[in-house]
């Protein structure tokens, strides 16, 4: 049983920014233009932490894959782990904009300690928007300390779409979860996970799912972790539930509007790998950048290095304007910003990086290609980052549906004021108008569509419209449940998260360890489905 992560004094004093110790990192990060003074100090305090105790310690968690638990406790002993935690419940008040910031300084040092704070910041990021009160002041304290937050969402399904095998029934006033969840961050190693099950069959996946916290040790959890390529010391592994009994409290409200609320939160967990990416790459441009110094420069040294750094630049400068969106995403405002900013950053995010990473390789030579350089652990990292939310081509075909929904609904009024998500549904519904009924597609009109959601008298309904459209336009595997590819995507398409193809298989993992414990958990990954 390992003893919970430490806590000292913060280093963060208002109006004595962290001074930065040590050597470089992160040297030409932007100074955004917008940065208050308090984001500029979480982000020196980061830079400060991530130089001294997380860089020195990045090789070893990488070579013998063992969990960053020392990188994470110095972490939260500098108090970075509520850095996106209200004031009012112990956390710093950064914001979006200053957790992306710190993750992106960590990140630089260690993607696997990068890849296992991201998960934790989202945890607090959407329990601080969706949580009811009382969770709030439960957790949120805990976890701007010292405990460790994690996510345990996906499975081998089309996410959101099809129902869960991870299920919650309520007895005698608990609830009890059964499944599994082949892909996790600091399996076995978080305090705090975030869940999200089936509570019952719907037509549509989503409108039977619940979120619900679950906390470490508790009896009938367990984890396996497995040994990847990259991003080796996030304790990337599957969780079991079987008959898992947690307080009905623990929910993240009641159903359905919570879980809407739910998926507007996810936004941090969306644009966070690609903040995850942009840090990891900043550290591969430096280091390809000292090298061409030290051995003298040639013109196409130069031109590579000056299209590295443009395309990081490109990524960090989306990244921080979709950290500013976020916030006003959940006063109803900018959603359609938020919603194509997130959807074109994952594959622009998913794919510079590692381009980045490569071509630092090429520039320095083959001794970044030798194990023990750290260039070779970023290029594996940073190809890691990219798994972290959806598949490459999924990012592409959602990126393009968006542009063409934005083009056909011609000039847009503001956001319904009713629904903050209505304007969203209208616009992913326009892809496939033609595949529609006649029906649905007389009501495809702006004014239309406004006109029968207000008649149903409900904030909820254009969800429920929602998935009539997407009922009408995709097969169906089973009885009742949507099948097919991504959303409004071809059949047969490309998973929309979890694990690429070959990962972990579906159902319950060989006999692993309780969620308190380490011995005997890590194992190969299995090729292939069971």
């Amino acid at each position: 049983m390992r003893a919970p992560l430490g806590r000292r004094p913060a280093l963060l004093r208002r109006g004595e920014p962290a001074q930065p110790t040590g050597g470089q990192m992160l040297k030409h990060m932007m100074d955004w233009y917008d940065m208050s003074d308090l984001e500029r100090e979480i982000r020196d305090l980061a830079l400060a932490v991530a130089r001294d105790e997380v860089a020195p310690r990045a090789t070893k968690h990488d070579e013998e894959a063992t969990f960053v638990r020392d990188s994470l406790e110095a972490i939260a002993e500098a108090g970075l782990f509520g850095v996106n935690v209200p004031t009012e419940y112990g956390g710093l008040g950064g914001g979006p904009m200053g957790a992306v910031l710190a993750l992106e300084a960590i990140s630089a040092a260690c993607g696997s300690t990068g890849a296992s704070y991201l998960f934790h910041l989202n945890l607090c990021h959407l329990l601080g928007r969706t949580g009811p009160e009382s969770l709030r002041q439960k957790y949120l304290p805990q976890l701007a300390k010292d405990k460790l937050g994690s996510f345990a969402i996906n499975e081998r399904v089309q996410l959101f779409r099809a129902s869960f095998e991870t299920t919650l029934e309520e007895r005698n006033g608990d609830v009890i979860i059964n499944g599994h969840k082949p892909f996790s961050t600091s399996a076995g190693e978080a305090d705090i996970t975030v869940v999200q099950a089936q509570r019952g069959r719907t037509e549509f996946g989503l409108l039977g799912q619940e979120y619900i916290l679950v906390e470490r040790g508790t009896p009938g959890l367990s984890a396996r972790v497995y040994n990847p390529m990259g991003l080796r010391g996030a304790g990337n592994g599957s969780i079991a539930f079987e008959e898992v009994k947690v307080p009905s409290e623990n929910i993240l409200g009641d159903q359905p509007a919570a879980m809407m609320r739910a998926v507007v939160s996810k936004a941090f967990s969306v644009l966070g790998p690609n903040v995850v990416g942009a840090g990891i790459a900043g550290a591969a441009v430096e280091a390809a950048g000292e090298k061409v110094w030290e051995r003298g420069p040639e013109d196409w040294d130069t031109q590579m290095l000056g299209e590295m750094t443009s395309r990081l630049n490109a990524l960090r400068a989306y990244n921080y304007f979709s950290a500013r969106v976020v916030p006003l995403a959940f006063e109803g405002r900018l959603l359609k910003e938020m919603a194509q900013s997130h959807i074109e950053i994952q594959w622009l995010g998913g794919e510079d990086a590692p381009w980045i990473c490569d071509r630092a390789l090429e520039t320095i030579g083959g001794s970044s290609f030798m194990v023990g350089s750290p260039v070779q652990r970023y290029y594996r990292d940073a190809r890691g980052s990219s798994y972290l939310a959806f598949s490459m081509d999924h990012r592409r075909l959602v990126s393009g549906q968006m542009l063409f929904a934005t083009v056909a609904s011609g000039a847009d009024p503001e956001s319904m004021p009713w629904d903050s998500q209505a304007a969203y549904h209208f616009r992913m519904s326009l892809p496939h108008s033609r595949s529609l009924p006649q029906q649905a597609r007389d009501r495809l009109g702006r004014a239309e569509y406004e006109e029968y959601a207000r008649s149903q008298g409900s904030d909820e309904v254009t969800l429920k419209l929602f998935v009539e459209y997407v009922n009408s336009v995709m097969p169906k595997t089973t009885e009742g449940a949507p099948g097919g590819g991504p959303p409004f995507g071809p059949p047969g398409g490309p998973p929309s998260g979890g694990p690429p193809a070959g990962g972990p298989p579906a159902g319950r993992p060989p006999e692993g360890v309780a969620a308190g414990g380490r011995e005997g958990v890590r194992a190969e990954a299995p090729g292939s489905p069971e």
